[in-house]
């Protein structure tokens, strides 16, 4: 009788477990719980303006509720203020493009991904004299979980606001580029959570005008830099006097050890840079 009896008593003990386990779930979960609905908005043509309704699926214009989708082929331009949108997907098959142009204006909740969780993928976004502002999350640039993706961000001119976090934490996954063109940005963050973010596979790039290239303003926040992100500083069209540029601004700033190149500079000047302790990256740019 004693084996029958440890059956039963251990079929009770698992089905009080069970029970108390049940409990404790329905105790966690909310009354009004409800699952989470997505309202995506996708850009269906290959070139086209972000204000014309017929240009989306809906043929609606996406507003606070949507999480825009421009994918495969697809290019929108912004050259006017307009609606706040909760997200954005970038990327695909082939170019995927957002430009925003003088004029133009885009806020965003939560956050941009430029990259895709799909093989051999792209996306590129263009700041060519309008304003992006990230309310409450980061610019992703070249994010990708499981597959090779690429992603590009271009500013030339006009403002970002918010965080930025380039590249993928695992490798063979997404690899991102911000490229810093000339003088004419304003980056910089606007709060405590717009950090600056590489992974190792992230390359940040300045490209210098005559006079320079826009400084990154993080003092706001943090500057955290992994080990093997890449630095690249073209100097090529460079005229200026000798000088000190702050590339990243920032007090608070971790180099797990990033690979830095100062490339193309004119004959006559030598330049060099690294990260400073209560500044952040700064360039020197020295005559012979």
């Amino acid at each position: 009788m004693r084996y029958p009896l440890f059956r039963f008593l251990g079929r009770t003990a698992l089905a009080l477990v069970a029970a108390v386990c049940l409990i404790s779930v329905l105790r966690a979960a909310p009354v009004d719980y409800e699952e989470p609905v997505y309202n995506y908005a996708y850009f269906t043509k290959k070139s086209g303006k972000w204000e014309t309704a017929t240009n989306w699926t809906k043929k609606t214009l996406p507003g606070p509720e949507n999480i825009v989708m421009i994918r495969d082929n697809a290019g929108a331009s912004i050259s006017s203020k307009v609606a706040p949108i909760e997200a954005m997907h970038l990327g695909g098959k082939g170019v995927s493009v957002l430009t925003i142009s003088t004029g133009g204006e885009l806020g965003v909740r939560n956050k941009i991904r430029i990259g895709r969780t799909d093989p051999d993928t792209e996306g590129l976004l263009v700041l060519d004299g309008g304003t992006l502002r990230m309310a409450d999350a980061h610019l992703n640039v070249g994010e990708s979980a499981t597959c090779s993706s690429r992603g590009l961000a271009v500013f030339k001119s006009g403002t970002f606001e918010g965080g930025i976090t380039i590249g993928s934490p695992l490798p063979n996954t997404g690899v991102g580029t911000l490229s810093i063109i000339g003088s004419a940005p304003t980056v910089q963050a606007k709060s405590k959570r717009d950090i600056f973010l590489t992974t190792p596979y992230a390359c940040v790039e300045f490209v210098l005008d005559a006079e320079g290239v826009a400084t990154l303003d993080f003092t706001a926040s943090g500057v955290r830099i992994a080990k093997g992100a890449r630095v690249r500083i073209d100097g090529a069209a460079y005229a200026g006097k000798p000088r000190n540029i702050v590339l990243i601004g920032s007090k608070i700033v971790k180099d797990g050890g990033a690979v830095i190149e100062c490339v193309n500079f004119p004959e006559g000047y030598l330049a060099s840079a690294a990260f400073e302790n209560q500044r952040g990256l700064v360039l020197k740019i020295k005559g012979k």
